[in-house]
């Protein structure tokens, strides 16, 4: 996440566009930076964001595996909330790709 902050202050990338890009898990982190804030970092939102057959939701429908590995065995109902990526969209949130596949 200090990456985006990080590109952004240099003076080749001050005036591009810059995304996150996130596979599975690592799909879950890039979507954390849609709202930075909720989870206490200080970085800006990306431009764009590409999720590749992404951990997006908590809830009970999700694998539960990898919310078991992400948040742990005994996650309450309120940390799988605030984990849950699909709750952040909002009208500010950057245009995201997200594609999954049967096989």
């Amino acid at each position: 996440l200090d990456a985006l902050g990080e590109l952004r202050g240099l003076d080749g990338f001050r005036d591009r566009r810059l995304g996150v890009v996130g596979f599975s898990a690592g799909a879950h982190l890039a979507g954390m930076c849609y709202h930075p804030e909720a989870f206490g970092f200080r970085v800006p939102r990306p431009d764009f964001a590409v999720f590749g057959y992404p951990l997006i939701s908590m809830d009970a429908d999700t694998h539960r595996g990898s919310m078991e590995t992400l948040l742990g065995p005994d996650a309450d109902d309120q940390t799988r909330r605030t984990f849950s990526i699909d709750r952040l969209v909002d009208p500010q949130t950057p245009p995201s790709f997200v594609w999954q596949t049967d096989e």
